[in-house]
């Protein structure tokens, strides 16, 4: 099997979608899928960096290594 061909068109106001500059020899027999795309997402506001300050910490020890007990499941409490 080759490799899909893909071509982006519009479909036009009278509803005929209009194929052109395919890049098969005249008279080879293809299959066509026609698919919507969503249209582009909106622009969405820009961030405002800052606005949560303080709302969240971080322990020192975040990035210390875990035991091995908490990697060989040794570590579970019953629920």
């Amino acid at each position: 099997m080759q490799n899909p061909y893909e071509i982006a068109e519009r479909v036009g106001p009278d509803g005929v979608l209009t194929l052109s500059h395919l890049p098969f020899p005249i008279g080879q027999e293809v299959k066509v899928c026609i698919g919507s795309t969503p249209d582009a997402p909106t622009a969405l506001a820009p961030f405002a960096f800052g606005l949560h300050t303080g709302l969240i910490t971080v322990c020192e020890d975040f990035d210390a290594p875990l035991p091995d007990p908490f990697w060989l499941g040794e570590d579970e409490t019953p629920s």
